[in-house]
């Protein structure tokens, strides 16, 4: 680690510290004087991750589900309130608690009345799925339960030691970290640790899909990510688009993606004309999941498209760094409970695993050299053989 990554992990510990005492103290005094009556059979899941990670989790997520309630358990799944609509289809056997994960860190008066809510589900035991856990949400969440809870070792790089300590004393059962190894991995260690049997996970079933809201062919570019550091540059995707165009005319091309990432979409409009569907900012997630499941290829970020793709089975081509390179991207076919793997295009550097600190660069609006130095060239060679694998299945 050179001097750039060490100031960077100085800020981070810095930043983490200082939110950890305030949101600490201030869920202390919510919970305070709390106190319910525990049902005994009462379970709660908590699995607050964004759309692609809760993707992955899924086939998991329904095996444990499936054992909890041969044994007569009454399970709540505490989720991201944007993904409910997603996974309540997903999850029939279990109640739904929707907790505002953005706006628990955003709105106090929110986050009160959210960890309230949690208490009052009087469960008798919790399971905490991620990992690595996030002390301003996950141990909030496991913390206002007040339930024993099971959940993973605590091993951040960038939280202070304290964060650390005090978030592993809420855990009544600790499963040791799997450091550097795919989620799936994780996923199925916990479920061993809790006695599920591992032939019983298979591929997640998304229940009732809406319709596809396009006919005829078409293929799904999905340019943004969770972070700009992480996105390959938009005029390489207009470029692949392009060539997308010219070898296979008669399908149309639709970009997807939230509101703020609409700008994202203009050289591929410019690209391609009339030949595109500009999506951007227009389509919730049950028709995201409908339109990648009705597609013919998925080319993307490290996001999620690509992990909705693996589990409807459609084709993708993802470009990914080196940041968290093996935890989500690539797939490891073992230990990969999908439909279809994601084909995985990347620049291998020596300081892959860096977990976004950055040895070269501390700007984070444009994308890091592992992600830039991807070749369109690379790319479309991948393109082209998952086309001719698809084609010749």
């Amino acid at each position: 680690m050179n001097g750039r990554q060490r100031w960077q992990l100085a800020v981070r510990r810095v930043k983490r510290s200082i939110e950890w005492v305030i949101y600490g103290l201030f869920d202390g005094w919510v919970l305070r004087s709390q106190r319910v009556v525990v049902n005994a059979n009462g379970t709660a899941i908590v699995h607050l991750e964004l759309l692609g990670d809760a993707v992955i989790w899924l086939p998991y997520g329904q095996a444990l589900v499936r054992h909890l309630r041969a044994q007569g358990r009454d399970v709540t799944l505490v989720v991201d309130a944007a993904l409910a609509p997603v996974l309540a289809p997903a999850f029939p056997d279990a109640r739904i608690e929707a907790f505002d994960r953005r706006g628990a860190l955003k709105n106090w008066n929110l986050r009160r009345q959210s960890l309230l809510s949690l208490r009052r589900l009087a469960v008798a035991e919790s399971i905490q799925t991620s990992s690595p856990r996030d002390g301003l949400l996950q141990d909030a969440v496991v913390r206002a339960l007040g339930a024993p809870a099971w959940g993973f070792e605590a091993v951040y790089r960038d939280r202070p030691w304290f964060d650390r300590r005090m978030g592993n004393r809420l855990y009544a059962h600790r499963v040791p970290e799997q450091i550097g190894v795919h989620q799936n991995l994780r996923h199925k260690a916990l479920l061993q640790v809790l006695g599920v049997d591992a032939s019983s996970v298979r591929p997640a079933d998304l229940g009732a899909l809406p319709p596809s809201p396009l006919s005829g062919r078409y293929w799904v570019l999905a340019p943004g990510a969770s972070k700009d550091f992480r996105r390959w540059p938009a005029e390489h995707f207009a470029e692949i688009a392009r060539r997308l165009a010219q070898c296979r005319p008669g399908w149309r091309c639709v970009v997807v993606g939230s509101a703020q990432e609409a700008q994202l979409a203009q050289p591929i409009v410019r690209a391609l004309g009339a030949n595109v569907v500009d999506l951007t900012g227009r389509t919730g997630l049950p028709a995201l999941l409908a339109l990648i499941a009705g597609a013919r290829l998925v080319l993307g970020n490290d996001s999620a498209a690509g992990h909705i793709a693996a589990a409807v089975g459609t084709p993708s081509v993802m470009m990914v760094g080196g940041g968290h390179w093996g935890r989500c991207y690539p797939y490891n076919p073992a230990e990969a409970p999908v439909r279809r793997l994601p084909h995985v295009v990347g620049h291998p550097m020596p300081c892959f695993g860096c977990d976004w600190i950055c040895r070269y660069t501390s700007r984070v609006d444009q994308p890091f050299p592992c992600i830039d130095a991807i070749d369109v060239d690379a790319v479309w060679q991948q393109v082209e053989r998952v086309l001719a694998s698809a084609e010749g299945g």
